[in-house]
């Protein structure tokens, strides 16, 4: 049971991870994309984030049930992170953005 919850927990976690790495490409899409498609872009960052945040949820249920206090606090620091890292980049997509001219 504990190795099952330990793999599913790495499915969310990558998660985090992979969108996580998107941020820098999208800053610059940002800066000198299309401005038409401005709110494609603040939708598409926003759902991002979420993703992030729905990974979070997800790593943290079943967290609840693992009892290697280690792995434990290993993988909450790292998702706690992943949401900063998120929400931090996604607020400042969304300033780039706002801040450009039409």
């Amino acid at each position: 049971m504990q190795d099952g919850l330990c793999t599913a927990i790495q499915v969310p976690l990558t998660v985090s991870r992979l969108t996580n790495g998107l941020w820098e490409p999208l800053k610059e899409l940002a800066k000198i994309g299309n401005i038409n498609c401005k709110s494609d872009l603040q939708v598409g960052v926003r759902m991002l984030e979420t993703g992030v945040w729905g990974a979070y949820y997800n790593v943290k249920t079943n967290l609840g049930d693992v009892t290697n206090e280690d792995f434990k606090k290993k993988v909450s620091e790292e998702i706690e992170g992943a949401v900063k890292i998120a929400q931090e980049n996604c607020a400042a997509i969304l300033k780039i953005l706002e801040e450009r001219k039409a």
